[in-house]
């Protein structure tokens, strides 16, 4: 008999998952929380600064390469460029805010989402990889649709400035959810010595990172004016659906 969707109450083990943004923001090993806090938040922090300027890098790439390769070499898009920029801010703010404010969600934040299998069961890693596939698609989709397809007209001025903000908030909602779940992990897996988190967004939403995830990449294709990527989304939340399902029978 669980207690709630975080804590098995008979033996007192979390099954903790969240944190798959980090494959889009930054990536260690956050399980073994205690060789995290021996290597030093510091050291930490700066993996995090770094690893931030290639997981943005590799963002920038799904995004300007197809561009360019539609546009005759021509990679200048303004409205990505700008996206890229506000993402690599907002990770690195997030970054020095975990360091001062709670270096375990710091530790979290940097884990890898795909685990070890003898720890991670298979069906999370089949689901998290597809998780990820789609995602590259998706953004790969995008410039495809804006200089190719043309598939809808092009949202106005105030929808695509909507989609900014949204991402923004989707952005900042995540990193509120990790800082209040200090032991959110990006695989499902097993772990002890962790309370029942029932406040803040988990009080009012039952997966808030999924909800933060979902937000945030729809503000995405609204900013880089793309009605077909937010349909998209729908896909996105099939997947995390998925996902859920697989977090879920784990309990």
């Amino acid at each position: 008999m669980t207690k709630n969707r975080y804590l098995a109450t008979d033996d007192r083990r979390l099954f903790s998952y969240r944190g798959f943004w980090s494959t889009f923001v930054i990536g260690v090993n956050s399980t073994r929380l205690a060789e995290a806090q021996g290597e030093g938040t510091s050291v930490l922090l700066l993996k995090g600064l770094i690893g931030s300027l290639f997981q943005v890098g590799f963002v920038g790439a799904t995004l300007l390469v197809p561009a360019m390769v539609l546009r005759d070499g021509d990679w200048y898009w303004p409205r990505a460029l700008a996206l890229l920029a506000a993402w690599l801010l907002l990770v690195q703010i997030a970054l020095v805010v975990m360091y001062l404010k709670s270096p375990e969600s710091l530790a979290v934040r940097l884990q890898s989402p795909v685990g070890k299998r003898e720890r991670q069961p298979l069906a999370d890693t089949i689901v998290t990889s597809f998780l990820i596939l789609y995602l590259v698609g998706w953004m790969i989709f995008i410039p495809v649709d804006v200089f190719y397809l043309e598939i809808f007209p092009t949202p106005s001025w105030s929808v695509a400035l909507i989609g900014g903000a949204l991402f923004v908030i989707g952005y900042c909602m995540s990193v509120v959810v990790l800082i209040q779940n200090q032991f959110a992990a990006p695989t499902v897996e097993h772990q002890t010595d962790h309370k029942v988190i029932d406040s803040g967004f988990y009080a009012l939403v039952r997966h808030p990172f999924y909800t933060a995830l979902i937000l945030m990449f729809s503000g995405m294709a609204l900013w880089l004016e793309s009605w077909a990527a937010l349909i998209g989304i729908a896909g996105l939340v099939i997947v995390l659906i998925a996902r859920i399902r697989v977090e879920e029978a784990e309990l």
